[in-house]
């Protein structure tokens, strides 16, 4: 453990494209948001251990032509389950809270949020991020079962 942690980053900066579809209460109601955004700031703790803290807003156009969108805010932990070179590959669990939003109406919940993903350098301390995450969010009308997945880059502080 001392050699990983010797050799991994102090903290990383990413930020990148999103996709998301989201499964309405009782499987009814799929949406997909085929446009967004998401950034991500870690700190190590200790280890393979970090901390993290991310936002992201994931929008689509619904057939009156209006904007929707959802806002998310998390932290938690991520947890380094491997690494070859600087390859990182990693998983984490986070919980925060989901707003969603369309013209004339908005509500929030409280939303929970375990994804996976890779760390793949590029040049120097820059690297591209791959990341899949699975979000259970809840509002009013029941709960969300959404499938997230980035796609971008980032730089690590060393």
């Amino acid at each position: 453990m001392p050699a990983f942690a010797q050799d991994a980053p102090r903290g990383t900066i990413a930020g990148g494209y999103t996709y998301l579809r989201e499964q309405g209460p009782g499987g009814f109601n799929p949406e997909t948001y085929p446009s967004g955004w998401a950034a991500a700031v870690t700190f190590r703790v200790a280890g393979r251990l970090s901390a993290v803290g991310e936002v992201g807003v994931s929008s689509r156009t619904n057939v009156g032509d209006e904007h929707i969108h959802l806002l998310g805010a998390f932290g938690g932990a991520r947890f380094d389950i491997l690494r070859a070179g600087r390859t990182q590959v990693f998983v984490q669990a986070l919980v925060g809270t989901e707003r969603f939003s369309e013209p004339g109406f908005s509500e929030s919940g409280l939303a929970f949020q375990l994804g996976a993903g890779a760390d793949i350098p590029v040049w120097k301390s820059w690297f591209a991020r791959v990341q899949a995450d699975y979000r259970r969010a809840n509002q009013t009308a029941g709960s969300f079962n959404e499938l997230r997945l980035f796609v971008g880059g980032g730089f690590a502080f060393r």
